[in-house]
């Protein structure tokens, strides 16, 4: 299922349990009633057939790795002792292919079959002198049995696939199914209870959005990204609301979250590693949500310093009005990162006494090139 059918059904799941809450007072509406009893039908069809799908898609994996676990556990132990008598008979052809471990089969599932198939007809054909490695033919067999269904359980994957692909084609029609009823549901229980269980129906409404439920603390969240493009989330940025004394992290997806606060007017400053912070307005009506983006990715200024014989190591470069400096290195080379957007002074001075200046514009999560001849 995608987002927007996990959200669907999360949401009827929370309906069922609204009309389980007000039953008493839903009930006596007899065109109502009928209608929540055809919606609990198909609801608990939908969680069959979602349950049903979980089952298969994992029951069969897990089947598989336990038979190629088995099939490991038996295998191996022999080709362990069948090395072993290898050695003593100087055969390095097959000690080399008897020298084996379970990682040795962390490979494509085709690839561990086609290992263990050569490895029982090696075991195979030397049975009679490996009997003396305790190594017997009832070993063999359950060995080759467990190398065999191991073999036929790989081929499930497709079969699961289909049958993957027909279950979800039934979720998606139970979902619509159950969508059509709870319009007819909205028609008959807003109109008819709107004035005397007013909060009833905000209650139902609540309910009824798809997604969360939603929630009346007032909230702010950013999305904290390294990059115009809003395609690479920051981890552990920290976002705080300094007249509150309010702070948070950043998540994996750049999501840092304050909740439960006052309306009104606040500035969000947003800090991150080797960026400029941030600091944001934002106004907020008390229990409603805001949401911002905030793109950390200021600008990089880079450039070289030579003269026209050779670079200049060793200068002095700065970005008038800031506390960025740095020095050319032997290449003359030096770099900025995390210079806010906008017209920057770049002077430099060398230890010879010569300077020079340039004024560029600096634009978010571009690379600007300043380079001086001396």
């Amino acid at each position: 299922m995608n987002k927007k059918q996990i959200a669907q059904v999360n949401m009827f799941t929370r309906m069922k349990l609204f009309f389980g809450k007000y039953a008493a007072i839903l009930t006596p509406f007899a065109a109502l009633a009928a209608l929540i009893a055809k919606f609990n039908t198909q609801q608990a069809l939908l969680q069959n057939e979602i349950d049903a799908q979980g089952i298969d898609t994992t029951g069969v994996a897990q089947s598989k790795d336990s038979l190629k676990t088995t099939m490991l556990n038996l295998l191996i132990p022999m080709a362990r002792k069948a090395r072993v008598w290898a050695k003593a008979n100087n055969n390095s052809i097959l000690e080399v292919q008897f020298d084996i471990v379970k990682s040795s089969f962390d490979v494509a599932d085709t690839i561990a079959i086609s290992l263990a198939e050569n490895l029982m007809t090696a075991l195979n054909a030397n049975a009679a002198a490996l009997l003396a490695y305790n190594i017997t033919a009832a070993q063999l067999t359950a060995a080759g049995n467990a190398v065999t269904a191991f073999k036929n359980a790989v081929g499930t994957p497709q079969q699961q696939a289909n049958a993957l692909q027909v279950a979800t084609t039934s979720i998606v029609g139970s979902i619509k199914t159950i969508a059509d009823l709870m319009g007819d549901v909205d028609d008959l229980l807003i109109p008819e209870f709107a004035v005397s269980q007013a909060n009833m129906v905000a209650e139902y409404e609540n309910n009824r959005r798809i997604g969360n439920a939603a929630t009346h603390h007032t909230n702010v969240v950013a999305h904290i990204y390294n990059d115009v493009a809003k395609m690479n989330p920051i981890t552990g940025a920290s976002i705080s609301i300094d007249s509150l004394n309010r702070s948070s992290t950043s998540n994996k997806d750049g999501k840092a979250e304050i909740v439960q606060f006052k309306a009104g007017d606040y500035s969000l400053t947003v800090k991150a590693t080797n960026h400029i912070d941030q600091h944001i307005s934002f106004s907020i009506k008390g229990g409603k949500h805001v949401e911002l983006d905030v793109v950390m990715s200021d600008g990089r200024v880079v450039g070289a310093a030579s003269t026209t014989v050779k670079p200049v190591a060793n200068a002095n470069v700065t970005i008038a009005g800031t506390n960025f400096s740095a020095t050319t290195d032997s290449d003359g080379k030096y770099s900025f990162m995390g210079v806010p957007a906008g017209s920057q002074t770049i002077n430099i001075a060398t230890q010879g006494g010569d300077s020079g200046s340039k004024t560029v514009t600096v634009l978010s999560g571009e690379v600007v090139v300043v380079d001086f001849g001396l």
